[in-house]
């Protein structure tokens, strides 16, 4: 008995942690394979790309505008409250390919609320400063929507 309740739990533990993440189509050119993660390693992962990036793209998402993309693996949770994201950015043609080995473009960290919006960070090598919206990492322009970003998610 005891061994059958433990395969059980065994199972449900794994269909818990493969529940948390997905993969969305976002278009043509590009997947990204989404991954709840702690607070704590949402921060640790923005100081660790904040030292190994040149650049950074910054976005701001209201909850009014924002639109799921096509789920194409696994299921969509429903995000309620904060929470954290970690995606990993699959390129699904040659151009994309080039783009992100050019870049550095592989990874975003999402920080949102379901009622205020969502924070999206993508981090880039010194080449993907050729991006218009690309910002460098700690200048004054960077630490004042980074901060603003996380006001409005937090609903200040």
């Amino acid at each position: 008995m005891k061994k059958v309740l433990f395969i059980l739990y065994f199972l449900l533990l794994n269909i818990h942690i493969f529940a948390q993440t997905w993969t969305a189509r976002q278009d043509k050119d590009w997947d990204v394979e989404f991954k709840i993660i702690t607070r704590e390693q949402w921060n640790r992962l923005v100081e660790q790309k904040e030292i190994q990036n040149e650049y950074a793209l910054l976005y701001f998402f209201d909850a009014l505008e924002y639109k799921e993309a096509k789920i194409i693996k696994g299921k969509n949770p429903e995000l309620k409250g904060y929470y954290y994201l970690l995606g990993t950015i699959i390129p699904r043609t040659n151009e994309a390919r080039r783009l992100q080995n050019l870049t550095g473009y592989s990874q975003c960290l999402l920080y949102g609320n379901d009622q205020t919006g969502q924070f999206q960070m993508f981090f880039l090598k010194e080449s993907g400063s050729f991006i218009r919206e690309a910002i460098k990492i700690n200048s004054k322009e960077y630490i004042n929507k980074y901060n603003q970003y996380i006001r409005w998610v937090e609903g200040n």
